[in-house]
């Protein structure tokens, strides 16, 4: 037997278990909230402050895709600007019904419109993720320097010390659960080198599929030796990241409990926010971020009812802005022409003269 990821059992199960979590940490927090008071918090809020938050949030974006096209440069695509930055767009959307997959999206959409691999395109988008996993463990070791007590307490009270108290409490709090839990581990360990030797033995074909879509993923992500304008390419990398800062603490200055916040609360606030984000979750990391934003507030003095005040504002506006130009995006790029039907009418147009 081999387990197929890519049927659709196993992805329904897989969202259904994502949904799940992501439910599970709304309900932790927003349980005994008073949801009056929230929306009083809310209102209470310089609600005009979503203006400049939204023109940071897009400019961001706009130096996204110009980032993008010069990873895409090297390996010979030159897509518009508003192709490049439209199947983004069309990216974050999917990525909100489906985690991860909006990646994907986002090169099979640009693909189509370049007549481009998305395997190599893909390559590219891998190779952002590992410019934004390095800006992201900058950001972190800039927040333990500047905030450590807070972050260090943050980490330890509402991620590691769960965790840590689930396993020794349920996993191993006497010798039978130990033993359990250990001949669990070992099952699961065995069903994981099984199924990887079984597929060892796929057919030729596949063998040679593979290897080909392994080698397009390679040439993308290769394309960082290839950049011809690094300098470019940092600035928008930072441009990026003080515009995804500025959405975050832009917020925090339109509530009265957080409007004197110093920069380093701002940057500790800012990266627990990055983190959450990240955590693979329908509805851009729904619950995960609202229990894990409320929970940093909380470092800084900051009560629940302002907490979930802050994150309904600061993910409910990203996730409005994003979907809204996904969707506009996705009409663009299904009325407009291919590559390939332009090149046809330029073409055309030159053999009539």
């Amino acid at each position: 037997m081999q387990i197929n990821t890519k049927t659709k059992p196993f992805q329904i199960g897989l969202n259904i278990l994502l949904l799940g979590a992501g439910i599970f940490l709304l309900y932790l927090a927003f349980r005994n909230q008073n949801f009056a008071e929230i929306r009083k918090a809310i209102q209470n809020s310089n609600l005009w402050m979503l203006i400049p938050v939204l023109a940071a949030s897009i400019v961001g974006l706009v130096f996204r895709a110009l980032r993008w096209k010069i990873l895409l440069k090297p390996l010979g695509y030159s897509p518009s600007f508003l192709n490049a930055f439209s199947s983004l767009m069309v990216g974050y959307a999917v990525n909100y019904a489906i985690p991860r997959v909006g990646e994907i999206s986002r090169c099979v959409a640009l693909g189509k419109k370049e007549k481009a691999p998305a395997t190599a395109l893909f390559g590219t988008v891998m190779a952002e993720r590992l410019t934004d996993l390095l800006m992201l463990g900058v950001i972190l070791g800039l927040t333990f320097f500047v905030n450590y007590d807070s972050i260090q307490a943050f980490f330890a009270d509402n991620i590691f010390g769960p965790i840590a108290f689930v396993i020794k409490d349920k996993f191993f709090r006497n010798e039978k659960m130990a033993a359990i839990t250990l001949g669990a581990l070992a099952l699961i360990g065995y069903l994981i080198y099984y199924f990887l030797k079984k597929s060892t033995n796929s057919s030729a074909s596949n063998a040679t599929d593979i290897d080909k879509m392994v080698d397009e993923t390679w040439t993308g992500l290769t394309a960082f030796a290839k950049i011809n304008n690094w300098s470019l390419f940092v600035a928008y990398t930072l441009l990026i990241w003080a515009m995804n800062f500025l959405t975050s603490y832009l917020w925090l200055l339109s509530f009265t409990e957080t409007a004197s916040f110093p920069l380093a609360a701002g940057i500790t606030i800012y990266t627990i926010s990055t983190v959450a984000r990240s955590v693979p979750i329908q509805g851009g990391a729904m619950g995960a971020y609202h229990y894990l934003v409320t929970a940093g507030l909380a470092i800084f003095g900051v009560g629940a009812v302002v907490g979930n005040a802050y994150a309904i504002l600061n993910h409910g506006s990203q996730m409005v802005l994003q979907l809204s130009l996904g969707a506009l995006c996705g009409l663009y790029l299904l009325f407009s022409k291919n590559k390939e039907s332009e090149i046809a009418v330029v073409e055309a147009e030159s053999q009539e003269l």
